[in-house]
């Protein structure tokens, strides 16, 4: 191997993480914002009633909460994560 293969394996791996940030950037955006909209061609308007969206925003804020059984939660997927059953007895057996 020479110093330019070791150059080009550099210039390899900084076009493979660009496109990578690029992809991880275009496509949820596509699929949740630009192909809804695309279908719908929906807008923002003000709310009827601006109580709402206080509302929701503290309803959002309180099921999300560390005692609750929502996917959000940190300390809730930590739990979860300390608590689940491992496959090495299943390995081990094989």
């Amino acid at each position: 191997m020479t110093a330019s293969d070791g150059n080009r394996d550099s210039i390899v791996q900084r076009a493979a993480i660009i496109g990578s940030a690029i992809f991880l950037v275009i496509a949820p955006g596509t699929l949740a914002v630009y192909v809804p909209w695309y279908l719908t061609h929906w807008h923002f308007a003000p709310a009827l009633f601006p109580i709402a969206c206080v509302l929701g925003a503290a309803l959002i804020a309180r099921s999300c909460g560390p005692d609750s059984s929502c996917s959000l939660s940190p300390t809730k997927s930590l739990r979860w994560a300390s608590s689940s059953p491992t496959s090495t007895s299943a390995t081990a057996r094989m």
